[in-house]
């Protein structure tokens, strides 16, 4: 697989995990520190589940989710750029 086909393979997961939690409320009324909070939690998972060997799975799960918080603290600092 090269870059792109990985690149999109792995964006049309974070947006289908972002599609699937629509119900939530958006992240731009999510405060910083707590979508970090989120993000940090995600990474002691994955940081878990690599150490011992989990279900490859459950490591792209996590780093899906984590990829996802990141862009959300990116989006939400973005906005006060574009001010």
């Amino acid at each position: 697989m090269n870059r792109k086909d990985t690149v999109k393979w792995f964006s049309g997961r974070m947006l289908n995990k972002l599609d699937a939690n629509t119900y939530k409320k958006h992240w731009r009324f999510i405060h910083q520190g707590d979508l970090l909070s989120n993000l940090e939690a995600q990474e002691n998972y994955l940081s878990k589940e690599c150490r011992v060997g989990g279900s490859r799975t459950e490591v792209i799960h996590r780093c899906i989710n984590i990829a996802n918080y990141a862009m959300m603290i990116a989006d939400n600092e973005r906005r006060f750029l574009e001010k």
